[in-house]
C-alpha cells in the first residue's frame, strides 16, 4: 500500500499526489496568508481563527466576565435579512436544548452590524478532519461516527 511522503498514512494507490489528504490540505492553509484579524469583537477576546466559510468566521475566543474560552462564530449574513432572522431563530432553538453531543449555545447577538454566535469551545478536530485522518473507514467505525450524530438529530428534531 502506498504512504504519505510526509506522515507515512496510507493513501490509496491511485492518489493524485504522494501525500494525504490531510497533509495536502495542510500544505495549501499554511500557503493561505492569513486575514489581520481585529483583537476583540463585542465582549470576546479573540484567538485564532478555527475555520471559515461561506457564511463566515469562526474563532477560538475568551469571554473575559465569564473567563471561558467559546467557539465565536461571526456571520457576514446581515442582520435585517430573512437568513440573519433564520439565523437568530436557529441559533435561539439550540440554546432551548440539552444533549451530551449537542454543542451548547452561550450567546447569541450583533455587534456592529455583524451577527455572532458564542458556543462552547470543544477542544479536538471537526468531522471533516477526522475523516481525512481515518479514511476509508470499515463499517463498524462508520456505524461508531454515525450513531451520536443521529442521536442528536433525533432528540433535536423530537
Amino acid at each position: 500500500p502506498a504512504t504519505c511522503s510526509k506522515c507515512g498514512s496510507p493513501i490509496p494507490a491511485q492518489a493524485p499526489s504522494d501525500l494525504c489528504l490531510s497533509c495536502l490540505l495542510a500544505g495549501l492553509n499554511a500557503s493561505r496568508q492569513p486575514e489581520p484579524t481585529p483583537s476583540t469583537f463585542g465582549p470576546y477576546v479573540l484567538g485564532p481563527e478555527l475555520g471559515a466559510g461561506a457564511g463566515g468566521r469562526v474563532y477560538r475566543a475568551h469571554d473575559p466576565e465569564l473567563r471561558r474560552d467559546v467557539a465565536l462564530k461571526i456571520l457576514v449574513t446581515p442582520p435585517g435579512t430573512e437568513a440573519g432572522r433564520r439565523f437568530r431563530a436557529g441559533a435561539e432553538a439550540t440554546a432551548q436544548l440539552s444533549h451530551p453531543h449537542i454543542v451548547p449555545v452561550h450567546a447569541v447577538g450583533e455587534h456592529q452590524g455583524q451577527l455572532y454566535l458564542a458556543l462552547q469551545y470543544v477542544e479536538g478536530c471537526n468531522l471533516s478532519q477526522l475523516l481525512a485522518r481515518r479514511l476509508p473507514l470499515s463499517d463498524r467505525e462508520a456505524v461508531s461516527l454515525l450513531l451520536p450524530i443521529v442521536d442528536a438529530v433525533h432528540h433535536a428534531h423530537s
